[in-house]
């Protein structure tokens, strides 16, 4: 089993990288390669994803770090996760049990932590693409209802919402209104209500 690191560089970068050497350190595992890109460039990610094997593990300070992906790159990365790359997110315990384990057992509950969130995340963008809430909306007379809606900001906004991100982070990080967050979130439950 090989570990890889994914860190972009943004502005939680330098926290994220003293994240990755301390919690190496503390549970005692060696990270194979750190792969970093800039800020909306995902070369190191594509070259990462050709690297890695089947119970190789992908490594990240935050799993806001994969929820901000675009479409394209989240698809490439969940097509790994179905040939059985393992995510594991610093900030999700369940995820982190698989650099702790040895068994088998062990191993096969970690790997449904993987396959669960990956699965969730994927329900959410599916969602979001398909729902016609976030279709333009018309007016009886056929005008537009206010500006369309930004799928791309709400694809991201609802992958981090499902990451456990605060309003404060989104608003941050994509730069966007509360009101955008609340109504993506609104929709979500809405969904999860269905």
């Amino acid at each position: 089993m090989k570990i890889y690191a994914y860190l972009p560089k943004n502005e939680e970068y330098e926290q994220g990288k003293n994240v990755l050497v301390a919690t190496s350190e503390t549970l005692n595992f060696n990270i194979t390669q750190t792969f970093e890109d800039e800020e909306h460039d995902f070369t190191s990610l594509r070259q990462m994803l050709a690297l890695v094997q089947p119970g190789d593990v992908l490594l990240v300070p935050k799993i806001l770090f994969l929820a901000r992906l675009p479409k394209q790159e989240w698809r490439n990365l969940r097509n790994m996760t179905d040939a059985g790359l393992n995510v594991v997110s610093l900030n999700l315990t369940t995820t982190l049990r698989w650099l702790q384990t040895s068994g088998t057992a062990e191993k096969l509950a970690s790997r449904a932590s993987t396959d669960t969130l990956m699965e969730t995340i994927e329900n959410v963008i599916s969602y979001i693409q398909n729902n016609p809430k976030f279709a333009k909306r018309k007016t009886v007379s056929g005008s537009a209802a206010g500006r369309p809606v930004n799928e791309s900001l709400h694809h991201r906004i609802s992958l981090m919402l499902v990451a456990g991100a605060s309003y404060s982070e989104i608003q941050k990080a994509l730069n966007c209104g509360r009101s955008t967050i609340s109504r993506v979130k609104q929709t979500i439950k809405d969904y999860k209500n269905e």
